[in-house]
C-alpha cells in the first residue's frame, strides 16, 4: 500500500471518529445534578461537605438522581442544594444553631457576666502581694482573681485541646503564679491532667497535708482559696478555686479559652456537674459525681 493511500485511510478513520457516550437513562433527572454541593454552598463549609461528597461518590449518583426525584431541585434556581433529600443551606444553618445553644447551655456561660479582656501573660503575684497573703490558700484567692482574662488557648499544651480541656493546666498556673507548688508538674511546667491533679489532692487528705470538704447543693460558701473539684476518675469533670470572698469561683472556660469567674457559688457549681437535674437554662445538670473542695493549708 502507497504512503498516500496509507494517509488518506487514517484520515479518514481519525475524522470519523468521536468520544463514546455514557449509556443514556429515560429516567428524568434535574438538570444540576451533577453540581459539586461544595461550590454552591458558604466556603468555610466546604470541608465538611467535601467528606459527604467523598462518601457519596461511591454510590455513582444514585443519591443525587433520588434527590431530584424527591425534591425537584432548588425551587430558586437551576442549581440544587439538595443533598440526600437536605437542603445543605439548612443543615448548615441547624448546626450553626445548635452550636449556639450548646455554647450558652454551657455551664461555664450560666454567670451572666462580660468577657473579659484576654491577658497573654501570666500574672505572678508580687512581693508585696504575698507578703499580704497569710496562708496558702490566701495566695491561691489572690492569684485567681490576680489572672482573669489568661489565656489558655494560645498558652496551654496541646494535650488541652486549645484551652477546650485547660482546667487542671490553669488551676496548677494559678498555683504557681501564686508562688506554690503545683498539684502536678513544675511551676516553670505546670502539668495538665485532671485525673492526676485530683488524685495528688486525695494523698495530700490522707497525709494530712490537705483537708476534704464534701460540697452539697446547701453549699453557699466555701474557705478563700479552696480548690474544688468534681471529676469521675475517666477524665471528665471540672476543677477551678474559690475567690476571696468565698463564693465566686474561678476556673478556665472551655468555651473562650480563658480563665475567669464564671460559677457564682459552690451551690451553682454543683447543679452544674453533680446533678441531672433541669437547670435554668433549659439543659440538665451533667451528673459526673460528688463535688469535694481542698484547703491546701
Amino acid at each position: 500500500m502507497s504512503g498516500a493511500v496509507l494517509g488518506t485511510n487514517v484520515a479518514a478513520r481519525v475524522g470519523s471518529y468521536s468520544a463514546p457516550h455514557a449509556p443514556v437513562s429515560n429516567t428524568p433527572r434535574p438538570a444540576s445534578a451533577d453540581v459539586d454541593v461544595a461550590t454552591v454552598i458558604p466556603a468555610q463549609f466546604d470541608a465538611r461537605v467535601s467528606r459527604h461528597e467523598r462518601a457519596a461518590r461511591t454510590t455513582a449518583g444514585t443519591d443525587h438522581a433520588r434527590t431530584g426525584a424527591l425534591t425537584g431541585g432548588h425551587a430558586g434556581g437551576s442549581v440544587s442544594h439538595f443533598r440526600d433529600g437536605r437542603d445543605v443551606h439548612r443543615v448548615h444553618a441547624d448546626r450553626q444553631a445548635r452550636a449556639a445553644r450548646s455554647r450558652t447551655d454551657l455551664p461555664e456561660d450560666a454567670v451572666a457576666a462580660q468577657e473579659s479582656p484576654r491577658v497573654m501573660t501570666r500574672h505572678d503575684l508580687t512581693d508585696t502581694e504575698l507578703a499580704g497573703c497569710r496562708t496558702t490558700s490566701d495566695r491561691l484567692a489572690l492569684a485567681a482573681e490576680r489572672n482573669v482574662g489568661f489565656d489558655s488557648r494560645s498558652n496551654s499544651p496541646a494535650a488541652c485541646r486549645e484551652g477546650r480541656g485547660a482546667c487542671a493546666w490553669a488551676v496548677n498556673q494559678m498555683m504557681a503564679a501564686g508562688g506554690v507548688d503545683p498539684l502536678m508538674g513544675s511551676r516553670e511546667r505546670p502539668g495538665a491532667s485532671l485525673a492526676l491533679t485530683r488524685s495528688e489532692l486525695e494523698r495530700r487528705v490522707r497525709e494530712g497535708t490537705a483537708r476534704r470538704i464534701e460540697v452539697t447543693p446547701e453549699t453557699r460558701s466555701l474557705p478563700p482559696g479552696a480548690v474544688i473539684c468534681t471529676a469521675d476518675g475517666m477524665g471528665r469533670g471540672h476543677i477551678g478555686i474559690v475567690g476571696r470572698d468565698g463564693v465566686g469561683i474561678y476556673s478556665n472556660s472551655s468555651v473562650r479559652g480563658q480563665w475567669e469567674q464564671n460559677y457564682s457559688s459552690p451551690a451553682h457549681w454543683y447543679s452544674q456537674f453533680s446533678t441531672t437535674d433541669v437547670q435554668p437554662s433549659g439543659r440538665n445538670g451533667r451528673g459526673i459525681g460528688p463535688t469535694s473542695a481542698y484547703v491546701l493549708d
